[in-house]
């Protein structure tokens, strides 16, 4: 049975859009650092359970 995750880490396309989208779905950011494609964002969403999302992802890759 899951009671929980620490962490989850995400590498995304549009960071901007990330925060937004996860924030909307009632996470809150818990810490931000870096700048451009080396910028990261812990969003947390309660008892210690955090996404991780990364900027810079591959432009390759879908959409988030």
């Amino acid at each position: 049975m899951l009671n929980g995750f620490h962490h989850i880490a995400i590498q995304c396309k549009d960071i901007d859009k990330s925060i937004a989208f996860y924030t909307a779905l009632g996470g809150t950011v818990y810490r931000t650092w870096g700048e451009g494609n080396s910028r990261a964002c812990m969003i947390g969403f309660g008892k210690e359970n955090y996404l991780e999302l990364f900027a810079n992802g591959a432009p390759d890759r879908p959409a988030d």
